[in-house]
């Protein structure tokens, strides 16, 4: 049926542009004015007046400037999100038009993963099986965060920076 053709043509090309918005839009850096950013940004880069923050920032050996990008770039943004909303919706008609229950189905046929269904059983089979480690992990990074700093617990923004601390000081490099 060529209009059946013609509207999958169409959904293909709106999934791909949705695609592109979203991974276009999620990596914008945020700019925020230097007069409005504390003193621990200062030496972050700049650009017009502006701080520049970007996903990097969350790597720094600053406590400050993590907590800073995980507060501001890693904000909740409604715009992010209705580009994301659109695109599954996209995606979901997509697979529909194509005869799929949903895009999963689409994607997954043929696949070594088989099936939706499968992959939900495999991701709950092995979240089962390693919570408990990751749950000591967490215990372990909140020790070792209280025995550094006297917090007990980690602050979002921390998690990544206590993680490779932890490691470092268990790192045994042979000679």
């Amino acid at each position: 049926n060529p209009d059946k053709h013609a509207e999958i043509q169409s959904l293909i090309k709106q999934v791909g542009q949705e695609v592109y918005r979203f991974v276009k839009k999620s990596v914008i850096p945020v700019r925020i004015p230097i007069e409005e950013c504390p003193d621990s940004l200062l030496s972050l880069p700049s650009q017009d007046g502006k701080i520049v923050l970007t996903d990097w920032a969350d790597e720094s050996a600053s406590d400050s400037i993590r907590e800073y990008a995980w507060r501001n770039y890693y904000r909740h943004d409604s715009k992010k999100e209705a580009l994301l909303h659109n695109l599954l919706k996209k995606r979901h008609k997509l697979a529909q038009a194509t005869g799929y229950k949903n895009y999963a189905e689409r994607v997954l046929q043929g696949s070594m993963a088989g099936s939706a269904a499968a992959v939900k059983e495999f991701l709950d089979e092995t979240h089962e099986q390693l919570r408990p480690a990751a749950r000591d992990e967490m215990y372990e990074m909140e020790k070792f965060k209280y025995q550094h700093s006297k917090f007990w617990y980690n602050r979002g923004w921390e998690v990544r920076g206590v993680s490779r601390s932890r490691i470092a000081d268990h790192v045994v490099i042979p000679c």
